[in-house]
C-alpha cells in the first residue's frame, strides 16, 4: 500500500488532481459571472459541471498512465525511472495551481468590488460614481428568467414590474411604461435602438436564477448612448417569502440607482399593498394587461381576473380598483366599450373604489380610478383633484395622465389636455391606446403630418392590429370630411371588426351622406335617437329614446337628450322641465359647453333660453360662449371655432357673422347641410347667401354619394 501511494506522488497524481479541482472551481466561478451577462440558460451551466465531474476520473487515470517527456508523451511503465522528469513536471504543476487559486481570489474581489458595486450583501450599490452626467428617464426591461423550470417567469416579471411601479414613485425621474418596456421581452435589440424608441437615457436590466430555495438576481443599468454599465449588482438570497424578497431586492436596487439621477429625490409615499397571495397578485396582472388592449372581449376578461384576485385575497388592494375601472369601461357611455347602463356601472364601481382607498388610502391606481369615476359623473373639479393625487403618488402613472388629458377637453382647457397626452405618449410610447388618443389630438390640432407620423409607428409596432389601425385611418379620412373615402374604409370594417366604437363611426360617416336608413340599421340602439334628430324626426327620436333602459332615461344623459328632442319638436315647455329634471350645473367648466359628454349644449341652451323669454339667462350663457370661443382661438383652435362662432352670432341675429363663420367652415371642409333645417339658423336660412351655401353644401354631399354610385338626394 505505501509504495502504490509513493508511485501515485512520483506521477503526480495527487498534483493532477488538485490542480484540476481549482481549475475546475475557477472555471464555474467564471460561468457564474458570465452566464447572465451573456443570457446564457441554465442548462449551459449545468452541462460544464457534468463535463468537469466526469473529466475528473479522466485526468486521474490519464496522470497514471501517461508521462510528459522532453520526447513528447509517452506511457509511465515505459519510462525508466532514472529518466522519468516527473519531479519537474509536480514543479510546474505546483506553480500552475498557485496560478489558478490567485486568479479565482482576483475573480471573486472584482465580482464583489466592481462588477456588483459593493463588498457586503446589502444590494446598496450607492457608492459608484458617474462623473458629471446626470440622468432623468429609465426604462426597466423584463428580467430574463435564468431557471430552467418556465413557471419562474412570474416571479423574473414580478421582479420587472415592482422595480417600476416603485421607480414611478420617485420624484424627478420618467420612466417608460410597462407596456412599452415590455414590448422588448424575449427580444434581442440593441440597448441604444430600445433608448431611442422608449426616449429614455438608462436602461435597467437584469436577470433571474432560481434553484430550489437558492435565488440570485443580478441587475445593471446601462448608459443607452455610450452602452456602458454605469452600476451592477447581483443578489443572493434564500427564498423563502417571494414577495418579501420581491420587495426586499427591489427596494434596493432603487435605493442604489436614486444616487445616478441627478437631483431626483426620494422616493414618495409608497403603497402597503402589493402584497398578495401570488396566485391573487397573477390574476391582476394578466387583468391589467388585457384591459389595456381597450376591446370588449380583453375588458370582460379582464373583470373575470380581477374577480378571482379578489375573491383569493380578499385583503389585496389593486384589483378593486381594476375591477372598478373594468365596469366604468364597459359602460354604455359614448366613448366607453361596452353596453352596461352607464349609472348602473357608476353604481357598481363606487363601493370597489372606496374599498380599494380604505385597504390602501397611498394606492396611485384607486385615485385614479376615483378622478375617472368623478369625471364621468360630471364633477369636473374633484377629478382633477384626484388625478393630481394619483400622479403625485406615482409621477410616471401613464393612465392617469391619459385619462386626465381627456378631463382637461372636457373642462375645454385644450392646450392643457394635448400637453397631458403627450406626456403620458413619453412615457408609453409603444401603446397603442395613447398613439390612438394623441393620433386624433394632433388632427383636432390641425397637425395631420404629426398625426400620420404616429400612424405609421402604429402599424410598426402593432402590425397584427390591421382592423384597429384601419379604423384610426378611416376616422382621420372622415374628420377631413373626404366622406366616401371614409365610408369605403368603414364597410370594410364592418366585415372584419363589427364593433360598438365601428358601428358608432360609421354610422356618423353615413348621416353626413344623407344615408339614415343604412345609418339607423348600423348604429347601436344608444345611437338611433341622434341619428332621427339628424333627419329632422323628433317623433322617432322620442321612439328610440323610450326603447332605452330605464336607467338611461333617468339619467343626465337621458334628460338631456330627451329636452333636445322637445326643442326639435318646438315643445320647450316639456324641453325646459326635462333639463331641470337633469339638474345640471349650467356654467361652461362643468355639464354645459360645446361638444359635452351630454347632447345638450351651450348653444341649444340659448336657444331654448330666447324662446322662453329668459333673456338673462340666454346673455349670461352666450358671455360664457364668447369666452369658450375665445379659449379656442388662444389655443390655436380656430379651424374648431367656425361652427361655435356661427351659432353664436346667430342666437344674436348676426347675421354677417354667422355667414362669415360658416364660410369659415365650408373653407375647411366640415359638413354643413344639416344646419339648413335647424332650429339655430331658422330666422336666417332663407337669406340669398344662406341659400347659397347650403346649397353648395348639398352639391357636395351628392358628389360624396356619386363617387359611391348612390344617386342624389334633395
Amino acid at each position: 500500500m505505501g509504495n502504490l501511494f509513493q508511485e501515485l506522488k512520483r506521477r503526480n497524481v495527487f498534483r493532477v488532481g488538485a490542480a484540476y479541482v481549482v481549475l475546475a472551481w475557477l472555471l464555474l466561478q467564471v460561468g457564474a459571472v458570465l452566464a447572465p451577462i451573456l443570457g446564457l440558460p441554465e442548462v449551459v451551466l449545468s452541462f460544464v459541471i457534468f463535463a468537469l465531474i466526469l473529466g475528473f476520473p479522466l485526468a486521474l487515470l490519464f496522470a497514471w498512465a501517461w508521462e510528459l517527456t522532453p520526447d513528447g508523451l509517452k506511457r509511465a511503465a515505459e519510462v525508466a525511472q532514472d529518466a522519468s522528469v516527473a519531479a519537474k513536471t509536480g514543479q510546474k504543476l505546483n506553480r500552475l495551481t498557485t496560478g489558478v487559486l490567485v486568479a479565482a481570489v482576483v475573480l471573486l474581489l472584482a465580482d464583489r468590488f466592481f462588477l456588483s458595486g459593493k463588498s457586503d450583501d446589502s444590494g446598496d450599490g450607492s457608492d459608484i460614481a458617474l462623473g458629471d452626467r446626470s440622468y432623468d428617464s429609465i426604462a426597466v426591461l423584463p428580467f430574463v428568467n435564468m431557471s430552467d423550470d418556465a413557471s419562474q417567469e412570474f416571479f423574473s416579471d414580478g421582479i420587472s414590474e415592482e422595480l417600476l411601479n416603485l421607480l414611478a414613485k420617485t420624484k424627478g425621474l420618467r420612466v417608460a411604461a410597462r407596456t412599452s418596456s415590455f414590448a422588448f421581452k424575449g427580444k434581442n435589440e440593441d440597448i441604444k435602438g430600445i433608448g431611442e424608441q422608449l426616449d429614455v437615457d438608462t436602461v435597467l436590466e437584469g436577470s433571474v436564477r432560481k434553484a430550489e430555495k437558492r435565488l440570485r438576481i443580478t441587475a445593471q443599468l446601462i448608459d443607452v448612448q455610450s452602452g456602458y454599465h454605469l452600476w451592477s449588482e447581483t443578489y443572493d438570497r434564500e427564498l423563502t417569502d417571494v414577495f418579501a424578497v420581491q420587495d426586499e431586492i427591489s427596494a434596493s436596487i432603487v435605493k442604489a440607482l436614486q444616487v445616478h439621477f441627478g437631483e431626483a429625490g426620494a422616493p414618495l409615499e409608497i403603497a402597503q399593498s402589493y402584497k398578495a397571495d401570488v396566485e391573487a397578485y397573477e390574476h391582476y396582472l394578466l387583468g391589467r394587461r388585457l384591459i389595456e388592449k381597450r376591446t370588449k372581449e380583453d375588458i370582460e376578461a379582464a373583470l373575470e381576473r380581477f374577480t378571482k384576485s379578489i375573491e383569493i385575497d380578499p385583503g389585496y388592494a389593486p384589483p378593486y380598483s381594476g375591477k372598478a375601472d373594468a365596469y366604468m369601461l364597459l359602460s354604455d357611455r359614448r366613448g366607453a366599450y361596452g353596453d352596461i347602463p352607464e349609472k348602473y356601472a357608476q353604481d357598481l364601481a363606487r363601493p370597489l373604489i372606496d374599498k380599494a382607498l380604505a385597504l390602501d388610502p397611498l394606492l396611485a391606481e384607486a385615485h385614479n380610478s376615483k378622478a375617472f369615476l368623478l369625471h364621468n359623473s360630471e364633477k369636473l373639479d374633484e377629478a382633477l383633484v384626484s388625478f393630481d393625487r394619483a400622479i403625485e403618488l406615482r409621477p410616471s402613472y401613464v393612465i392617469a395622465h391619459m385619462w386626465r388629458s381627456q378631463l382637461f377637453d372636457a373642462m375645454s382647457r385644450e392646450k392643457e389636455a394635448k400637453l397631458a397626452l403627450e406626456e403620458a405618449y413619453r412615457i408609453d410610447p409603444l401603446s397603442t391606446v395613447i398613439v390612438r388618443n394623441l393620433i386624433f389630438k394632433r388632427m383636432e390640432f390641425n397637425d395631420r403630418e404629426g398625426a400620420e407620423r404616429l400612424l405609421l409607428k402604429l402599424e410598426e409596432i402593432a402590425p397584427e392590429r390591421d382592423d384597429f389601425i384601419r379604423s384610426i385611418r378611416a376616422s382621420m379620412i372622415w374628420s377631413t370630411r373626404d366622406l366616401s373615402e371614409a365610408w369605403t374604409n368603414m364597410q370594410e370594417l364592418l366585415v372584419t371588426s363589427n364593433t360598438q366604437v365601428v358601428r358608432f363611426v360609421s354610422a356618423r360617416v353615413l348621416v353626413d351622406l344623407k344615408n339614415f336608413d343604412e345609418a339607423l340599421n348600423i348604429t347601436p340602439e344608444s345611437g338611433k335617437a341622434l341619428i332621427h334628430l339628424s333627419m329632422r324626426d323628433p317623433e322617432g327620436a322620442l321612439t328610440a329614446w323610450e326603447a332605452r333602459d330605464e336607467s338611461f332615461r333617468e339619467s343626465k344623459d337621458g334628460l338631456t337628450q330627451l329636452s333636445y328632442i322637445h326643442m326639435e319638436a318646438r315643445e320647450f315647455d316639456k324641453a325646459l322641465g326635462a333639463l331641470e329634471a337633469a339638474k345640471l350645473d349650467l356654467t361652461l367648466a362643468g355639464e354645459l359647453f360645446w361638444g359635452s359628454p351630454n347632447f345638450l349644449d351651450a348653444p341649444g341652451y340659448v336657444y331654448l333660453m330666447q324662446r322662453l323669454g329668459l333673456q338673462d339667462e340666454a346673455e349670461r350663457v352666450l358671455t360664457l360662449l364668447d369666452q369658450y370661443i375665445k379659449n379656442l382661438l388662444d389655443n390655436g383652435l380656430e379651424h374648431n371655432a367656425h361652427i361655435a362662432m356661427a351659432l353664436t352670432a346667430a342666437l344674436r341675429g348676426d347675421a354677417e357673422g354667422a355667414l362669415e363663420a360658416l364660410l369659415g367652415a365650408e373653407a375647411e371642409n366640415q359638413t354643413l347641410w344639416h344646419m339648413r333645417d335647424g332650429f339655430f339658423f331658422e330666422d336666417l336660412k332663407d337669406r340669398p347667401e344662406f341659400v347659397a351655401l347650403f346649397d353648395r353644401a348639398d352639391a357636395r354631399v351628392n358628389r360624396e354619394r356619386a363617387e359611391l354610385g348612390w344617386d342624389p338626394v334633395e
